[in-house]
Parts: structure tokens; sequence; C-alpha cells
């Protein structure tokens, strides 16, 4: 932080120098030379910061990329899908599923939900209208399944 405060003096001292010098027909020069030491005094403190401080930890960076390697689309699709499947009956029902599969043909041009499974808790007694609810917002064939 002083090193930002030096240069703000040096850059202000300088300024003023140029400006008494600023008096014949080199003005221009002047200038250009004003601007340049400017410039290398502000970028100089940033020669002090060390690029570690900003690189990720190697052992995390790997961690992280097998992660995602490990993830294609069509799980991460599913598993967002299933996500907001569990979310949409808890909103409406007030019912948590235990469990939520979804099937999606990827071999279409474009990706089709086939069929979604959705388990509840037995002693619920709002399987069918769960089921209905969620053909209505979704679509497809969709089974409710008390376990």
């Amino acid at each position: 932080m002083t090193g930002y405060f030096y240069a703000l003096l040096a850059t202000s001292v300088c300024g003023t120098v140029c400006i008494m010098l600023c008096g014949g027909g080199f003005e221009k020069y002047i200038k250009y030379i004003a601007a340049l030491i400017s410039v290398s005094v502000m970028i100089l403190p940033l020669r002090h910061i060390n690029k570690s401080d900003f690189a990720i930890d190697s052992h995390l960076q790997s961690a992280f990329e097998q992660n995602m390697l490990e993830k294609t689309a069509e799980e991460i699709a599913a598993e967002k899908t299933e996500s907001y499947i569990s979310q949409e009956v808890l909103a409406k029902f007030g019912i948590n599923p235990t469990a939520v599969s979804i099937s999606i043909d990827w071999e279409r041009e474009d990706p089709t939900v086939t069929s979604i499974t959705v388990y509840i808790p037995k002693n619920s007694e709002k399987a069918t209208k769960i089921q209905g609810y969620l053909t209505t917002l979704l679509g497809g064939e969709v089974k409710v399944i008390e376990n």
C-alpha cells in the first residue's frame, strides 16, 4: 500500500516539474516523457506481488479436475432435474421424496425425459395427487411409489 502512496507522490512531483518546464517548444516531448515516467512509477509496485498467493493448490486443482471428469453432462443434468422435482414436491405437498429416478433418452437430437419415478414415504396418502401434479407440471410418464 505504501508503494502506491509513493507512486502517487512521484507522479505528482513529476507532473509539477513538467508543468514548470512546459514554457518552450518542447511541450509534447515533455508530456510524453512525463507519461512514461508516470506509467512506470505506477506499475513499479506491482513487481512485489507474489504469484503463488493467487495460484490454486495443485492438490485442490487435481481433485477439482478429477471430480469434473467423473461427472458427465448427462449425470449433471439428471441430478439437477431430480433436485428440481424433489423441491417441487416438497414445496407443493410438504413431503420430501426419499428418492427420484429419471430416465433421459440422449440418443435423440434433443434429450428427452422418458420416465420419472418418485419414491415417497408410506402413509403419505398423496401419491395420486403428486402423480397428477407432476404429470401436469412435467408431462410424460410419471410414477409415484410409496416405500
